[in-house]
């Protein structure tokens, strides 16, 4: 009786062109004293050659599981050769913990789903009493479901204090993993299944899948546009200026309202690229530049020495995007309600490094031709020097005097 079947996965070695491998046996000649076997080795899809009978072993399959930083990686072997491998990243407000993330990675690589139960209804008593998370693997889902919460439940906000739907970004940390709950103190939740350090991951979970009906995803529109390079200003475009646009118009500084999306637009060039920006709402990523439409919150906790009206590009990001504050040690945290992305927002590169001491000392003196621009400096200068004072004893941004001189305003 052969040892092997049609079928059996073994290693072996060919009497053509000496080939060796894994192969999947394909025909059976029992007893024969040296080829009993024929076999479609892999990478030779129509190979079906008779193997040599002191070649042919079992293959030995073996997962290993391995971790590098916040990621565990598991990965299935056949023989020596990897065949397949999955992946486990740890939150960076999650404390790694191997074993979980070990068994994540490991129903990942095996095609397992986490232990949940597919739902139509939610058992809304047991979600808002904290009994069950919910999971969600579509941004459709998150909407659909927060949105239903908002309906039934109108008191109910995240624990910052926001209505559901205005935060339905979080989505994007932990794709379909994303655990959503009542927190202990009152309000929504999330974080990512396995997650040592939440509270709702050791849940019974459900999976919401109540949305048959396609959510499109608007695409982020300028709400507004940010002039990076001036054009006659105070007739038409003024740098470091916010303009408003409606209806593919935008509105000039002299009133005059057209349309800024031509190649001819302005001066034989188009208004966005080469003159504006635009600033849309959405969630910021590190590195993009952002422009701060309100004064930050996290100022009377965490002082950041920024305010409305400057530009910060983004350092970090943790529950929300995060910039060290200006001449100090904290960081802080800026709402999706705080700031529009600059999109596509590149600083001038051929910008000289501005020598404070210099100024300070009296040495030079500073021309600012926008009132943005003065703002600016005034309150970097007052973070910079406390001391500094106007001669009335008013701190730098107290007093501008921007209006008396306007392009030709100068400071020393």
């Amino acid at each position: 009786m052969s040892k092997f079947k049609v079928g059996d996965r073994v290693y072996g070695r060919t009497n053509v062109m000496n080939i060796e491998g894994a192969c999947t046996i394909t025909r059976i000649d029992p007893g024969h004293c040296i080829c009993e076997y024929a076999a479609c080795f892999d990478g030779h899809p129509r190979s079906d050659w008779w193997i040599y009978n002191d070649s042919v072993r079992p293959i030995q399959n073996k997962i290993i599981i391995t971790t590098n930083g916040n990621t565990t990686l598991a990965r299935l072997y056949e023989d020596k050769k990897v065949i397949k491998s999955a992946e486990a990243k740890c939150s960076p407000e999650d404390t790694f913990d191997f074993a979980v993330g070990a068994k994540l990675a490991f129903e990942r690589l095996m095609g397992e789903k986490p232990d949940a139960e597919d739902v139509v209804d939610i058992d809304w008593d047991a979600f808002m009493s904290g009994k069950i998370a919910i999971n969600l693997r579509t941004e459709k889902d998150v909407i659909a479901l927060l949105s239903e919460i908002e309906q039934k439940y109108p008191g109910v906000t995240w624990r910052s204090g926001s209505k559901p739907t205005k935060f339905t970004t979080f989505f994007e940390e932990y794709k379909k993993n994303t655990l959503l709950g009542m927190a202990h103190g009152g309000g929504l939740t999330f974080c990512s299944i396995g997650g040592p350090s939440h509270t709702i991951s050791k849940l019974p979970i459900v999976v919401y899948r109540k949305n048959p009906q396609p959510v499109e995803t608007p695409t982020p529109k300028p709400a507004k546009l940010y002039c990076v390079k001036e054009y006659e200003a105070g007739e038409f475009l003024t740098k470091g200026k916010v303009y408003d646009v409606s209806g593919g118009n935008i509105t000039y500084d002299d009133g005059w309202e057209a349309g800024w999306r031509g190649t001819n637009a302005l001066g034989g060039r188009s208004v966005l690229g080469h003159y504006c920006v635009p600033l849309v709402r959405r969630r910021a990523k590190v590195g993009e530049w952002v422009y701060l439409t309100k004064e930050p919150s996290g100022n009377s906790t965490f002082p950041s020495n920024y305010h409305k009206g400057d530009i910060v590009r983004i350092a970090s990001f943790g529950i929300m995007p995060s910039v060290a504050s200006k001449g100090g040690v904290n960081w802080t945290g800026f709402r999706e309600d705080e700031y529009l992305v600059l999109e596509g927002y590149k600083p001038e590169q051929d910008k000289q490094e501005f020598d404070w001491k210099a100024f300070a000392e009296g040495k030079i003196a500073v021309n600012c031709k926008t009132k943005p621009d003065a703002l600016a400096f005034l309150r970097e200068l007052e973070s910079r020097y406390p001391d500094i004072r106007w001669r009335s004893g008013a701190e730098p941004s107290e007093i501008n005097g921007w209006d008396l001189h306007k392009e030709n305003t100068l400071y020393n």
